[in-house]
């Protein structure tokens, strides 16, 4: 049995539905005439992630193909060495699809996925979705009975106020019943895939970094993925530049502690080199 589990997304519903939105349209674009080619956007997807290990300042394009230190460009960094943009994502993108791939990563999700079924499996979902049907029923009542009197000739003008809180009550109650639902669901489900479940978000993460027309979306991923990428002239590194992710892989499995202190932040970070 297959069933979705909205807690254990990685890459959060709403960007992953921007995601095939965005293929959808393309998916248009490319079969009209005037569109036979699907251009490709400019944008790209290290845009304020990229940062000189020598003076802190961000890398830009330098040309066309490839990127380099903003002050070096102006001759204030010794950092001259450039990178090109084909060679840098495909070192990042390795970097992270390892780390993904790595048993001790897969061993969090794994857990994640235990600890989320046993606080599905402890809470009474059934007392909860009697209680929303109980106040979704006293809602539409309330409702009915303000139609009612505006319908035996009561002036609208004096309900309308009422008549939109509750409208916009029922719609609350719903989507929360429907959330409820769906953790019922989740709950007797006789077993859940772990191995299908991350090898979808893996599938996730390479639709949204191996695509480029998906600049948008794929950047809004690395923003959550990646604090920041350093690069700094090395003749014995690849390319001539060593290349380090700073980035939180262990804040992106679902159930982690998550905190915004800098302090906090700053011990969670693995540095990947690549």
């Amino acid at each position: 049995m297959e069933v979705e589990i909205p807690q254990l997304r990685i890459v959060p519903q709403t960007l992953w539905d921007a995601v095939h939105e965005e293929l959808d349209q393309r998916s248009s674009q490319r079969t009209a005439a005037s569109n036979p080619g699907g251009a490709r956007r400019s944008q790209h997807l290290f845009s304020g992630l990229l940062v000189c290990g020598c003076c802190g300042a961000p890398y830009v394009k330098h040309n066309r193909t490839s990127f380099q230190c903003r002050e070096a460009i102006k001759r204030v960094c010794r950092d001259a060495v450039p990178i090109s943009q084909k060679r840098i994502e495909a070192r990042v993108f390795g970097c992270l699809r390892e780390a993904f791939l790595s048993p001790e990563f897969i061993a969090r999700f794994e857990s994640a996925v235990a600890a989320e079924r046993e606080k599905l499996g402890s809470s009474d979902i059934e007392s909860e979705i009697a209680g929303l049907k109980a106040a979704r029923a006293d809602a539409r009542s309330r409702l009915t009975e303000i139609m009612s009197s505006i319908e035996q000739g009561a002036p609208y003008h004096l309900f309308k106020a009422r008549t939109e809180e509750l409208d916009g009550k029922i719609t609350e109650i719903e989507d929360r019943l429907a959330r409820a639902k769906a953790r019922l669901v989740a709950r007797d489900a006789v077993q859940v895939d772990i191995a299908q479940v991350y090898a979808d978000v893996v599938h996730q993460m390479e639709t949204l970094l191996g695509d480029p027309d998906l600049v948008e979306q794929a950047r809004g991923f690395l923003g959550m993925l990646v604090h920041r990428i350093l690069l700094t002239p090395d003749t014995a590194a690849k390319h001539g530049v060593a290349a380090v992710i700073e980035t939180d892989l262990g804040s992106l499995v679902p159930g982690s502690a998550r905190d915004d202190d800098p302090e906090a932040i700053a011990q969670r970070v693995t540095r990947i080199a690549c």
